[in-house]
């Protein structure tokens, strides 16, 4: 009902535009294409703003909000708040701004677990206002729970400080 997924029923709900609510489910979707895009999901990536081809998965796709302004240096350290940089530097043999770009099956390339603390730095990336969680931590050890929920507690904060509280 949330989501917008439910249409039977009566009443109001009243919540952020579709642009400030993220979904964290428990199995995270992973788009084909480049680690890069794995963060920047639900954005639309820069290289296919603007092509009639691209068909995102959801029509209430973000348009670039976060794609146009991150630079490698600053996803490079989302994936190391979340423990994933050496996924970058593996994937690009070594050289971590190139594993920005490796495309890959990343359903099947990563496990349950290292998607989860992917979907979390969707979040990072994103910085939606409302956070609606299903299982999203399933996968994830006692550390590694705590950790993403560490990051959460830093961003709501952050954006408190910026007028614009963060809701779990």
């Amino acid at each position: 009902a949330i989501a917008g997924l439910w249409t039977t029923g009566s009443g109001t709900i009243d919540r952020p535009a579709d642009s400030d609510v993220y979904f964290l489910p428990q199995r995270p979707y992973c788009p084909l294409g480049t680690l890069r895009d794995q963060l920047l999901y639900p954005s639309m990536p820069d290289h296919l703003m603007g092509e009639a081809s691209y068909n995102p998965p959801d029509p209430k796709v973000h348009r670039g909000r976060a794609s146009r302004s991150l630079t490698d240096d600053r996803l490079l350290s989302i994936l190391d708040s979340i423990g994933l940089r050496d996924l970058a530097t593996r994937s690009g043999g070594g050289d971590a701004r190139l594993g920005l770009n490796v495309a890959a099956d990343w359903s099947n390339t990563l496990s349950l677990g290292e998607q989860q603390r992917l979907a979390f730095g969707r979040i990072i990336v994103n910085r939606p206002r409302l956070v609606v969680m299903d299982e999203s931590t399933s996968a994830l050890d006692v550390s590694s729970e705590d950790r993403m929920f560490g990051l959460l507690r830093e961003l709501a904060t952050d954006q408190g400080s910026a007028g614009t509280p963060m809701a779990l």
